[in-house]
């Protein structure tokens, strides 16, 4: 087996086995036997409407809607940021996230604090019932009394599609600094030939 062929199949074997039944479709390229990722626009787009779903869940502190769309996985930790704190923070099981969404929402009701996800910028990617997103948002925080704070966030989400429609696994969010969004610019200008 070359190389490659070898890699695509321990990711296909190690990803299957983290992620449960899923299906990963692959193709040979013309003249090829080597197994290509076969990716699916129109899925991207409804994994898209997924995530924005998501949003106004978040948006509306809806905990049942939280609840029906996050799968969780008791294997894939899903990293968030306190948002008191900034700070990393780690789930391991749906059971955390959903303490740590519920928390979250007591305390948005508890300040009268309303959460608004501004102009998210997201991209998907299906293939199979298996996708993921990337996206960078600004959170907008509005207080009772009108005073605002900002949150500039970006994500990395993976989800699964059941007969219920897409679940989400796991997440990874991070601060979108004026120092990363510094050192995106410059790499943008070095990849583009800017």
């Amino acid at each position: 087996m070359s190389g490659t062929r070898t890699l695509v199949v321990i990711v296909a074997l190690v990803a299957g086995a983290t992620l449960g039944t899923w299906s990963l479709t692959t193709a040979g390229t013309a003249g090829s036997s080597t197994p290509t990722v076969v990716w699916d626009p129109a899925a991207a787009k409804d994994l898209q409407r997924a995530l924005m779903d998501l949003h106004e869940a978040w948006n509306t502190l809806d905990m049942k809607a939280m609840d029906r769309m996050i799968a969780g996985d008791d294997q894939l930790v899903t990293f968030d940021l306190d948002p008191n704190t900034s700070q990393p923070v780690v789930l391991h099981t749906k059971a955390d996230l959903m303490k740590f969404t519920r928390t979250i929402f007591e305390g948005f009701q508890k300040q009268g604090v309303k959460s608004i996800a501004e102009h998210p910028m997201i991209s998907c990617k299906v293939s199979g019932n298996l996708g993921f997103c990337t996206e960078q948002c600004k959170i907008k925080l509005v207080s009772g009394d009108g005073s605002t704070e900002i949150a500039r966030l970006r994500g990395t989400a993976i989800a699964e599609h059941t007969r219920d429609g897409w679940k989400w696994l796991e997440w990874h969010m991070s601060p979108d600094t004026q120092q990363s969004q510094e050192a995106e610019a410059a790499n943008s200008s070095v990849h583009h030939g800017l």
